[in-house]
């Protein structure tokens, strides 16, 4: 079924048309390339990406970060 986009700038349909062209697709199979790209983007997971990402700091770097941040709140309540 065909559908209308509105509100579409010149510029940036000339640029989705020539995407879609370099990938050999037609503009409603790009669209929809560039939909499942950006779903599949950790980010679009939210807090799912974040509790499955890897750990960046051991327990105990954890810690010292804590403490280091603490130092800095303590400063800035005083002023």
């Amino acid at each position: 079924m065909d559908r209308l986009i509105r509100n579409v700038k010149k510029e940036e349909w000339k640029t989705l048309k020539v995407e879609a062209a370099r990938h050999g697709l037609p503009i409603a199979a790009f669209l929809g390339h560039l939909l499942e790209e950006h779903r599949d983007r950790p980010e679009g997971r939210g807090w799912e990406a974040i509790r499955n990402s890897k750990r960046i700091f051991t327990d105990a770097e954890a810690k010292e970060m804590k403490k280091a941040a603490a130092a800095f709140e303590k400063i800035e309540e005083e002023e």
